[in-house]
């Protein structure tokens, strides 16, 4: 068949692809992604408080922050006889402001705060399935709460019904059916203003997801301006630029200043750059971008109650953001360098029952490397993707888990493929035929099978293409950019389809300089094809790129110093390990099984570790006299556990580091790597101990290494070696 006819017929689904082709845009709020919505793949309702914030919220919210409403825009709140009302509903108004503004953890904390002072409110238990809309499992377990508390009328329970339909149907109805479902069950509230603006919240999440504008937009524009006006109507600043911002982003644009005077959190920035983005105003929404990415790295200007790592993954999306916005505003290098630095934020892959590593698709690391790659393919930098997959494939810095050596795999396919080495690419296509077949077999990751044997199909697609044929497979070709297919498929025949694709990349991307260009070549002929393709210099970087910190060092404040005794009672601060690296490691004592099984697990590694040049010490709630008497007399180190341990009863330590919750009024786990200022590189707070010896003394090693701070070997510290008695 002639290229040309296939591409004819074809054009209509090569269209299509624009959200599989073209570079991933993150969204300003994640509510209005339908990916955000599958987050949850088998989680479990939590059987307890513990299990249910596992992760936090640990701290107390800072109540001078807090803003009260009307009480026609707070949630009805019916309170325990011996409860003050005001005091709740306060911690209340704040969580339902945090909603407005898309802050679900924060509004978790506000939430979690007034189950603290009245575990019978239904409404603060119902503030908490709310910040979990996108968890329903989690969010049917608060739920559950909230009909079991005595403080509770009439009005608490038709919210309730209504959130319980809502995430009872997560897993047999479809999603916008869901919300329209909910919208409509909230506006039956009666005269409620409060139910009014979450039915209309849900209608706008609702049209953004399913890209339909609203058949009354210029109605709702009109009440969310009377609103507004009123008091406590600040708090729903955000939802008059996510009425316009997918359908008219000009309008969207005219709410911003408001918005980022009257909030000024990182989320209201972030969502003022989306305006202008959609306007082709690159300079002033990097200047949005950088705002909020300040802000939520910032850790005296994020909230502090916030756990880090809903702040990490918003950080990432930020900068992932970011980097787009240099790169359609004419300054590559600038993205690169935000690309490259983004694989120096701390990995945090899952493990399974066999301590097998691996990340989700969806997690940071793999979004980072995926931006990487996306971007040396933009820039064109296909040596650059060559040589790393090499290295990642190879193991000059290879990589565990076996969904991350996929991608290296795929990714190594494309940049060979692109520079014409037929054999490595052969090669790496074999090797990736290999792990997605082993995906398949293995139990805890055949639910990733599908995406692995589209990235096969994708990858022997993009071979071909580069040869001049058109796969029916085309659509399988993940993580390139739909404008670097384009010459390609020009040169392939396809030149119309060619000429479309970047059309409508332009359209979601107005006055994107590269996109310009490269539309301008394609009209210019074959000669202006052909240099895309060979990498013409005027479109590659003019810079190499060398691998720099990530931006977010310079808001990584030191740790607070701790002076604590070992066994012997000899005193160890912090600042004994000053110019150094050292892992420190928070434990429950002797009498929690699992924080032995975590030492344990650690034991065996101490001599890699010193290696390295990381020490450990160890920080437990056991007195000085217990740890003498498990640990043995002397300054000698215990041979089963030879790292230093120290003693730390009056908590003061794991309460400085947030080693503690204090909503349950206990220590909690920790593990943290500091760099020789005293910086966190990599951190786990929780219920459970971090137990991953192995996997985190890599991760270690590749931080510090990005980072600036790889050390010579330690020598171990043992007892009486302090700063003294």
């Amino acid at each position: 068949m002639d290229f040309r006819v296939l591409a004819s017929c074809s054009l209509a689904w090569l269209l299509s692809l624009g959200a599989v082709m073209a570079e991933a845009k993150p969204e300003a709020v994640q509510c209005l992604s339908a990916l955000a919505w599958q987050r949850e793949q088998e989680f479990q309702k939590p059987p307890n408080d513990e299990a249910a914030f596992r992760r936090g919220p640990f701290a107390y919210p800072q109540r001078e922050d807090a803003k009260p409403l009307p009480a026609a825009l707070n949630l009805p709140v019916t309170v325990s006889s011996s409860v003050e009302k005001a005091e709740v509903e306060l911690r209340i108004a704040a969580g339902v402001r945090a909603l407005h503004a898309f802050a679900d953890g924060e509004a978790e904390c506000w939430f979690r705060d007034a189950t603290r002072l009245d575990p019978q409110c239904a409404s603060a238990w119902l503030g908490l399935a709310m910040a979990n809309e996108k968890l329903p499992s989690r969010a049917l377990y608060f739920l559950d709460k909230a009909k079991a508390a005595q403080a509770r009328t009439s009005r608490e329970d038709g919210w309730i019904a209504a959130y319980d339909i809502f995430f009872q149907t997560a897993r047999s109805a479809d999603l916008l059916e869901r919300l329209a479902t909910l919208s409509g069950a909230l506006q039956k509230q009666g005269d409620n203003r409060c139910a009014e603006t979450f039915a209309l919240r849900y209608r706008i999440v609702r049209a953004n997801i399913a890209r339909i504008q609203l058949a009354d937009a210029a109605e709702v524009a009109g009440t969310y301006a009377k609103w507004t006006d009123e008091e406590g109507g600040e708090a729903l600043l955000f939802y008059p630029v996510l009425l316009w911002l997918k359908f008219d982003p000009a309008k969207a644009a005219l709410h911003t200043k408001a918005l980022q005077e009257m909030d000024g959190a990182a989320s209201a920035w972030r969502l003022a750059a989306e305006p202008a983005l959609a306007l082709g105003n690159y300079h002033e929404a990097a200047a949005c971008l950088e705002v909020a990415l300040a802000k939520v790295q910032n850790p005296t200007q994020a909230s502090s109650s916030v756990p880090s790592s809903e702040r990490e993954h918003a950080a990432l999306q930020y900068a992932k953001a970011l980097a787009w916005c240099f790169f359609h505003g004419g300054q590559s290098s600038r993205a690169m360098d935000n690309a490259l630095t983004l694989v120096g934020a701390p990995r945090k892959p899952g493990f399974t029952g066999l301590e097998a590593v691996d990340d989700e698709p969806e997690s940071g690391y793999l979004g980072a490397l995926q931006l990487r790659a996306q971007l040396w393919m933009a820039t064109g930098g296909w040596e650059s993707l060559a040589d790393e997959t090499h290295a990642a494939i190879t193991g000059t810095r290879k990589e565990d888990g076996l969904l991350v050596r996929v991608h290296q795999y795929y990714w190594a396919v494309l940049a060979n493929a692109a520079l014409g080495r037929g054999k490595e690419a052969q090669h790496a296509k074999v090797e990736l035929g290999k792990a997605a077949d082993e995906i398949a077999r293995t139990p805890y990751l055949t639910r990733h099978s599908n995406l692995a044997s589209g990235y096969v199909r994708g990858a022997e697609a993009f071979y071909g293409l580069v040869q001049g044929r058109i796969s029916p497979f085309m659509k399988d070709i993940a993580h390139v950019p739909g404008f670097i297919l384009a010459p390609w498929m020009s040169k392939a025949g396809a030149s119309s389809a060619a000429q479309a694709l970047v059309d409508e990349a332009l359209k979601e991307h107005p006055a994107s300089q590269p996109l310009s260009r490269i539309a301008t070549s394609l009209r210019s002929g074959p000669a202006a094809v052909d240099a895309l393709v060979t990498f013409s210099p005027a479109l590659a970087p003019a810079t190499v790129y060398s691998r720099s910190v990530w931006s977010y060092r310079n808001f990584r404040p030191a740790q607070p110093e701790f002076s604590l005794p070992d066994k012997s009672g000899v005193t160890h601060a912090l600042k004994e390990f000053k110019g150094r690296p050292v892992l420190v490691i928070f434990f429950l004592g002797q009498g929690c099984a699992h924080c032995i099984e975590q030492l344990q697990k650690f034991r065996p590694l101490v001599g890699a570790y010193e290696q390295a040049g990381i020490p450990i010490v160890a920080i437990g709630t056991d007195s000085v006299a217990k740890l003498e008497e498990s640990l043995g007399p002397g300054p000698e180190l215990n041979p089963d556990l030879p790292y230093l341990i120290l003693s730390d009863e009056p908590m003061a330590a794991f309460k400085a580091w947030k080693c503690y919750d204090e909503f349950l009024q206990k220590p909690l786990h920790g593990t943290f790597l500091l760099d020789g200022d005293g910086g966190v590189l990599w951190s786990d707070i929780s219920h459970d101990p971090y137990s991953q010896a192995g996997y985190l003394l890599g991760e270690c090693q590749r931080l510090l290494r990005l980072h600036g701070g790889e050390a010579k070997p330690s020598s171990v510290m043992t007892t009486g070696q302090g700063e003294g008695k």
